[in-house]
């Protein structure tokens, strides 16, 4: 499992903190050595399990539990009080250690963005058969031909159904068995629940289904599954990842008891059970892909120590074939020479689109807004561009030769962003844009606005600007009413009026406002992003006819950028 982990899922490659934690548990439940030392091993095991792989955690918890449970049913050298004793310290090692980190990965999955819990849970194309335990797998060297019969119980994921028990090994766990008595049995137990785990909701033999293809209530796979902060986990083969350990713990036990048996034989039984174990195991020579080459710009950015962001295109093949997220693994292996900020980057669950420039994903760029920067109108390209750059990035890199059947797409993109604007460097194989970075400043309509219309646009009291600026700066922004509410009045509709102006729910000011004459109010932005409200002391009204609630409108709004 861990050599087919290459072909997709490197997390699989180290399963190092897997057998500490064993260990640590198996040591901390033996009454003649000491319990700190051991707790706190597994513990620490656990905190590098959460941090490298959820799932990987998860089974170690089962572990945890499972042992734990075992020591109590049926305690070593000892008695239950002292094993509740040493559970209680384990408990307390893991919550200080664990358990920050674990609250804080429970509040980012609460993110209603984040597409956390998947409802193929234990989808059927990652369904372990009965006999995926018996065979070897699928990429070994000596066995590929011997798979053809097989080849329709394995699904297109066939990295996922790679849980296949070395028959070495098998062999070794039946003298373990006979051989080593409760030691052997505990493991063979535990090994067994991965096993049942492993076979998810449904069990099924030789592809055939004899309860059907409705999960089963009583498997333990659809026990984990309901259990909360699980939802994420949806290929139960995976479970082998920790099983294999028990399962290697039971063969070490064996060809233990093989060599004290014939100690004179001690090294045709290691060599003979190792040959035998790499014949069944050698995998075939993993498919090799060249790493794309650091274009000599990015090269150059490796020595710049300001901190900013590149936006790599494209951003997805075409036709399509996976998300971007993935798409983007050519640009993250250059972000680890040059080390900027990146548009996107893969973990295993991300948000359902993306956060702040979903538009880039879909090459759509939105119309331009009547907001002006500096008095200058922009146009649509040119009103993403300060976007973008608001956001921290300063450049924007076509790598032409990576995903050759976006380039139509591409192309376009780049000509609703940048028209007729001269490329920065251009060559065969980049395109490379720089964005102005004394224009990031970015503003845009928030809440209580009403479209435009041809005097303006209305809004009802209080209504929002959002600004987003990448540097603390000073600004000034100026707007001229065209229309203001005043209860006073017949018609409902005044000259003038006060406005007051909030700054992420502080007071800014309180200005007089007249229709048709420019007003204007300093800021102070900080890095990120601002919300400033603007309040009609008069309140809001409904025109006879109108079912909108209107306070004032403006003609006009513009962000001025101080030097």
């Amino acid at each position: 499992m861990c050599l087919v982990g290459l072909y997709g899922h490197m997390t699989k490659v180290f399963l190092g903190a897997a057998p500490l934690l064993l260990l640590g548990l198996h040591q901390l439940f033996d009454r003649s050595r000491r319990a700190w030392p051991w707790a706190l091993l597994a513990a620490v095991s656990l905190l590098i399990l959460l941090l490298h792989n959820g799932y990987q955690f998860v089974y170690g918890a089962l572990a945890t539990l499972f042992f734990g449970l075992a020591a109590l049913v049926r305690p070593r050298y000892t008695t239950r009080g002292v094993m509740l004793r040493r559970l209680l310290v384990l408990s307390l090692c893991c919550a200080v250690l664990v358990g920050p980190l674990l609250a804080a990965t429970y509040l980012a999955g609460r993110d209603p963005l984040i597409n956390t819990d998947r409802e193929d849970g234990l989808a059927s194309v990652f369904r372990i058969d009965l006999l995926h335990f018996l065979l070897p797998a699928p990429q070994t060297y000596f066995f590929q031909r011997f798979f053809d019969r097989f080849d329709l119980l394995y699904s297109p994921f066939r990295i996922e159904q790679t849980v296949g028990l070395a028959w070495v090994g098998i062999a070794l766990t039946v003298v373990a068995l006979f051989a080593r008595g409760q030691l052997a049995l505990r493991w063979a137990l535990f090994t067994l629940f991965c096993l049942v785990l492993a076979l998810g909701s449904t069990p099924q033999f030789n592809g055939y289904l004899p309860l059907g293809e409705a999960p089963q209530w009583w498997m333990p796979a659809s026990w984990l599954a309901a259990l909360p902060g699980t939802g994420f986990m949806r290929v139960p083969g995976r479970v082998m990842t920790i099983g294999f350990v028990g399962f290697a713990v039971l063969a070490a036990l064996g060809l233990q008891h093989l060599v004290q048996r014939w100690p004179r034989a001690e090294a045709a039984l290691v060599g003979g059970a190792a040959t035998l174990l790499l014949l069944t195991q050698w995998q075939l020579p993993p498919p090799m892909q060249a790493l794309p080459t650091l274009p000599p710009f990015y090269a150059q950015l490796a020595s710049d120590p300001e901190r900013y962001g590149l936006l790599d295109l494209p951003l997805m093949p075409v036709p399509f074939a996976f998300g971007y997220t993935q798409a983007s693994a050519p640009y993250m292996v250059m972000q680890m020479s040059h080390n900027k900020g990146i548009f996107a980057g893969y973990i295993s669950r991300t948000y359902e689109e993306h956060p702040i420039l979903p538009e880039i994903v879909e090459h759509e760029i939105p119309a331009a807004s009547e907001i002006t920067y500096n008095g200058q109108t922009l146009d649509a390209g040119q009103t993403m561009q300060r976007r973008l750059a608001a956001f921290g990035y300063r450049y924007v890199t076509w790598h032409k030769t990576i995903y050759p059947g976006a380039t139509q797409r591409t192309r376009g993109l780049l000509i609703d962003l940048f028209g007729a604007q001269t490329p920065l460097q251009d060559d065969s194989k980049q395109r490379v844009y720089a964005l102005d970075p004394a224009a990031s400043v970015h503003m845009r309509f928030g809440g209580g606005w009403w479209p435009k219309e041809q005097n303006g646009r209305w809004a009802q009291s209080p209504a929002e600007l959002i600004v987003r600026s990448y540097t603390a700066r000073s600004v000034q922004l100026s707007f001229t009413p065209a229309a203001l509410y005043d209860p006073a009045l017949p018609g409902m509709l005044g000259s003038s009026g006060r406005l007051r102006i909030s700054q992420n729910e502080q007071p800014v000011a309180n200005i007089p406002v007249q229709v048709d004459t420019p007003a204007s109010v300093a800021l102070e932005l900080p890095a990120g992003e601002s919300r400033i409200t603007l309040t009609l002391d008069a309140g809001n009204f409904s025109p006879p006819g109108d079912q909108r609630t209107l306070s004032f409108a403006l003609r006009d709004i513009d962000i001025t950028t101080v030097p």
